[in-house]
């Protein structure tokens, strides 16, 4: 009967280990598609940036209003990325 128990307790504690391996992963998962996310973000920001640039140098006129609310959306976005890569890497 001893053999028994010993066969239930291994089986159930491997269980939870790949439960809990599982969810680990899961939120990882979660995590890396934020990141990626965040990171297209910055990137059509760039590309709005140097449409602007290029816009007003087309019709003669300053931008650096425009260019600065978009860099400031930028050094946001980068903060949280570096706050998803450091949740990740725990």
């Amino acid at each position: 009967m001893e053999y028994w128990e010993n066969v239930k307790k291994t089986t159930a504690d491997m269980s939870y280990k790949v439960v809990k391996k599982t969810e680990e992963l899961v939120e990882a998962s979660k995590i890396k598609y934020r990141i990626y996310d965040v990171k297209t973000q910055i990137e059509k920001l760039h590309a709005q940036i140097g449409k602007e640039v290029y816009e007003a140098y087309a019709d003669g006129r300053e931008v650096s209003v425009v260019i600065e609310d978009k860099c400031r959306e930028i050094d946001a976005l980068n903060e949280k990325l570096n706050d998803l890569t450091d949740m990740l890497q725990k």
